[in-house]
């Protein structure tokens, strides 16, 4: 490309840039009057700050999680390594961050970086922390249960409304105070709707993204049955990328017994 063509480019993308950020300045001009330009450099250092400090510990905690497994960091694909470092040096809550640290672990180890797909950074970055959790209780349970049905997969595991109640309550994020037991009386209550509410975005999220899907089943009709109507009962279960996702979100195992001994 000629440096002609080069300074072009820049030229416009400044000035989209500068387009984008008119409300902002309109803005600080309007309640900083003099001191705006001030203001702005500060608005400005703010952010570079923020985002280098929340990088640091992104990369602090990873590196953590190697010392803990004993596992040797590879390169990561440009097109995976740059969506975690750039969403997780923006994101505010230390807990939040840990997953996309796990992430950026899976990613770096060579045994499982197989798992981790370049969807992973976006489905991540749509989640909000509340969610993160109940989607790991609904894993945990799948887990459990697939461990006393003598290893059914995960993504067999089906969980009706009643049981995605239960598991939001289990997760500590009901907002009525009895949790697990909801009266006939109490389900009109706001706080009922509003964690009904809650499941029920989160579960449209999910499913978006194809984390969980949605399963009919249908009973057969008998024989003699005449304006036979069938129930149509609905659960929901974890995709093999829904599965491989929560999996790649959680801190990698130790590698090494020593190790492991020496970490507890």
């Amino acid at each position: 490309m000629a440096a002609d063509d080069l300074e072009l480019m820049k030229t416009g993308i400044e000035a989209v840039a500068s387009s984008a950020l008119k409300p902002v300045t309109d803005l600080i001009s309007s309640i900083f009057g003099p001191a705006a330009e001030e203001a702005g450099l500060m608005l400005k250092d703010h952010v570079r700050v923020f985002r280098a400090m929340r990088q640091l510990r992104l990369y602090q905690r990873t590196a953590e999680i190697f010392a803990k497994t004993g596992a040797k960091p590879q390169q990561v694909p440009l097109k995976l390594l740059f969506p975690i470092i750039e969403n997780a040096s923006v994101e505010e809550t230390d807990e939040l961050q840990d997953r996309w640290a796990n992430l950026l672990a899976h990613a770096a180890d060579p045994d499982e970086s197989s798992i981790v797909s370049i969807s992973f950074p976006t489905i991540l970055r749509e989640l909000s922390a509340r969610q993160v959790k109940f989607l790991d209780t609904l894993y945990d349970e799948a887990i459990e249960h697939s461990q006393r049905t003598k290893n059914m997969r995960i993504e067999y595991v089906s969980f009706d409304y009643t049981d995605l109640s239960l598991k939001f309550s289990d997760a500590s994020l009901a907002r009525h105070p009895s949790g697990r037991h909801v009266t006939m009386a109490e389900s009109q209550r706001d706080d009922v709707e509003a964690d009904r509410q809650e499941i029920g975005v989160a579960l449209d999220i999910f499913m978006r993204h194809r984390i969980m899907e949605e399963v009919y089943d249908i009973p057969e009709r008998r024989s003699g049955q005449v304006n036979w109507e069938p129930e149509i009962d609905s659960s929901f279960q974890f995709t093999l990328l829904g599965a491989r996702f929560v999996a790649a979100c959680r801190e990698p195992k130790s590698k090494s017994p020593n190790i492991s001994k020496a970490s507890k």
